[in-house]
């Protein structure tokens, strides 16, 4: 799945009832079986580089097996391992 980063993407599963569409919708990737929250973590653009922020998910987010506080902002690296609840994604940057 490529992306562009213009200013967040939200992560997490489809609910129309409750009007919640992420950018990169989960659900066929097996992520409610995989403890994918609906609105799970945001990836942005920041002066730093590009961040990821865990929104109290239920099942927690870890990059490369490290598990994130809620609401504060890690930097990601090209490469980097991040697991959305039990889901595994690989995230690469291209210039």
């Amino acid at each position: 799945l490529k992306l562009d980063l213009g200013n967040e993407i939200l992560i997490g599963r489809v609910d129309t009832r409750q009007g919640i569409w992420p950018e990169v919708d989960l659900t066929l990737d097996e992520g409610a079986e995989s403890g994918v929250s609906r609105r799970h973590a945001l990836v942005r653009n920041s002066d730093e580089g590009v961040i990821i922020i865990d929104l109290g998910s239920t099942n927690g987010t870890r990059v490369n097996d490290r598990r994130l506080a809620p609401e504060r902002p890690y930097l990601l690296s090209n490469g980097d391992s991040v697991r959305f609840g039990r889901l595994l994604v690989k995230i690469y940057f291209e210039a």
